[in-house]
């Protein structure tokens, strides 16, 4: 056998680099596609479950601001999300409305609820009045 003919063969053969970089990128997509299929055998369909916090009160000017945490447990985006709260304080009950544009499932938002006057309240009482799925 003479050297010219071996070379094709050298040149076609890989390393064991390139063999271990083939090996991560095909666990690598099994791995995308086996996630991908699990999620969609195992994700329950249903409304958007949103659950309200209220997190750091303060005031500013002549206003007492809520800051409200939104959060969306369910499988379904909310969208135009309407919230409406209740502030009581000792001589009286004032309300506030906030709109929420979109609450992705598994997502987020925090928003901003304004009260006239400076007193803080006794109690804040967050409540979800609708919303619509897009």
């Amino acid at each position: 056998m003479s050297p010219t003919q071996a070379e094709p063969r050298e040149r076609n053969a890989k390393n064991p680099l390139e063999w271990v970089v083939f090996g991560l990128s095909c666990l690598l997509v099994l791995g995308a596609v086996a996630f991908l299929i699990l999620t969609a055998i195992t994700r329950k369909d249903g409304p958007a479950d949103l659950r309200i916090t209220v997190g750091e009160i303060s005031t500013r000017a002549d206003s007492t601001l809520v800051t409200i945490i939104l959060t969306n447990e369910g499988t379904k985006t909310a969208a135009a999300v309407k919230i409406h709260l209740t502030a009581t304080y000792p001589s009286e009950e004032r309300e506030s409305d906030v709109d929420v544009d979109f609450v992705p499932r598994g997502g987020r938002r925090e928003a901003i609820a304004v009260f006239s006057g400076t007193e803080r309240p006794i109690q804040i009482t967050p409540k979800v009045v609708g919303y619509v799925e897009p």
